[in-house]
């Protein structure tokens, strides 16, 4: 008997390349839209990061905790970090610990405790904090932070050269901050804190920073306490 090949018929192959049977592949009706202009007003591009991180029917999860929103050109995209904060009495042995694997920088910080003039932050601590920071050489920069979770924060920052209309200060601190940076670690040490009529007498504000999931160095673990909850915010407002 002849041997005869089995032909296989169009729709089985369209169906075994992935295309369901009688139909055709889809194809763009048009072009995505070209990305808007930058933004580089301050204070545009804060209300802007406030708009988009802080709408109230989204979820925390989908305000960039977990998971990034896509970029907005012009608008400062939110970096997702874990702080923990201790309180140390004496600090020298840590400042000596980290001298040896990084070099100290030293500088002044003011921060300027902000809100909109309806109290959006004051009203639902859910929303963004928004906080003017200005070191010691005179650069200042706006920052929007958001709660992610146990010590994680979501923050974006924007250089300014003064606050932005339509925003009032809540309050001031005062302290000289010496920070080192270990590889992807970053360890702050603050000293002084004030509010301008009252000092911080607890001892030192020591703040480790690193990406979520990063453990701490075994080094450095063995050398601080139990993490703290001190708050800056609740030392300069409770005056």
């Amino acid at each position: 008997m002849p041997l005869t090949l089995a032909r296989t018929r169009p729709a089985v192959l369209r169906a075994r390349q992935g295309n369901p049977v009688g139909k055709t592949p889809r194809v763009p009706a048009y072009a995505p839209a070209a990305p808007p202009e930058p933004n580089n007003d301050p204070t545009e591009v804060l209300d802007d990061a406030i708009a988009r991180y802080s709408e109230p029917h989204r979820s925390r999860r989908e305000r960039g905790m977990k998971k990034q929103p896509a970029p907005i050109p012009g608008v400062p995209q939110l970096s997702v970090r874990r702080e923990t904060r201790y309180v140390l009495a004496d600090v020298s042995d840590l400042r000596d610990l980290l001298s040896a694997r990084a070099d100290p920088n030293t500088y002044g910080v003011t921060t300027q405790y902000l809100d909109t003039a309806d109290g959006t932050w004051s009203k639902d601590p859910c929303q963004p904090r928004i906080r003017l920071r200005t070191y010691g050489d005179g650069t200042a920069f706006i920052e929007v932070k958001l709660s992610a979770g146990s010590r994680t924060y979501a923050k974006s920052r924007q250089s300014v050269s003064s606050k932005p209309d339509g925003l009032v200060v809540l309050a001031t601190s005062n302290y000289t901050r010496t920070e080192y940076q270990v590889d992807d670690l970053r360890v702050t040490i603050d000293a002084g804190l004030t509010d301008g009529t009252r000092t911080f007498d607890g001892g030192f504000i020591v703040e480790t920073k690193q990406q979520p999931g990063q453990k701490l160095p075994g080094w450095l673990k063995a050398a601080l306490p139990a993490p703290s909850d001190f708050s800056k915010w609740n030392f300069v407002s409770s005056s």
